[in-house]
């Protein structure tokens, strides 16, 4: 369970905390950050309201698991530490979600061309794959600018959650704003 993320956790501190709790991380993919502008104006404030949530809940986990609940908040609330969880039975988040505004298509680029070209924003850059522009903030997000390469950066993308390991894992509670509001497309689901 994650809670309470202490968003203006430092870099070097986040960087210690993880060590700390899984060890040597692998190197973040720096293809699986958005580079999105609108992103970095992101700022997070505490959910109070979060910490109380993760002692009510916990209980009941632990009664339904029936094993002690491994609670990550404050300057545990990591992105590396998400990352580390291997299928765990239940998975408990508690924090600012985002959804990014939608991306404008160029007029030029429609779909079902068959050129193999990615598909340009209406100035002419490429478009960002949806699950970059939608995830969850964690501790550190709101000093993401100071990360260098090497460093996670506290914004867990909808892609990073997808290279997760959750096979096992019975039940995913997401208690966040910003959830569920793409739209959604026949055959592709909902991103954000």
């Amino acid at each position: 369970m994650m809670a309470d993320p202490d968003y203006n956790l430092g870099v070097a501190e986040a960087r210690s905390v993880t060590k700390e709790l899984v060890g040597k991380a692998a190197a973040p993919d720096p293809s699986l950050r958005s580079l999105s502008p609108s992103l970095g104006r992101l700022r997070a404030k505490r959910l109070d309201g979060t910490a109380a949530e993760a002692q009510a809940v916990k209980p009941a986990l632990e009664k339904y698991a029936g094993e002690e609940a491994w609670l990550y908040q404050q300057d545990k609330a990591l992105e590396g530490v998400f990352k580390s969880f291997r299928g765990p039975r239940v998975l408990i988040l508690s924090t600012h979600g985002f959804f990014l505004e939608d991306q404008v298509v160029a007029p030029s680029d429609k779909l079902g061309s068959d050129e193999k070209r990615p598909a340009l924003d209406k100035e002419g850059k490429p478009l960002e794959n949806p699950l970059l522009r939608c995830g969850l903030l964690l501790a550190g997000c709101n000093n993401r600018d100071q990360a260098k390469e090497g460093d996670e950066d506290g914004v867990l993308t909808g892609l990073e959650v997808a290279g997760t390991d959750l096979r096992g894992t019975e039940l995913v509670v997401l208690s966040a704003c910003e959830t569920g509001l793409g739209e959604v497309h026949n055959g592709e689901g909902v991103a954000g």
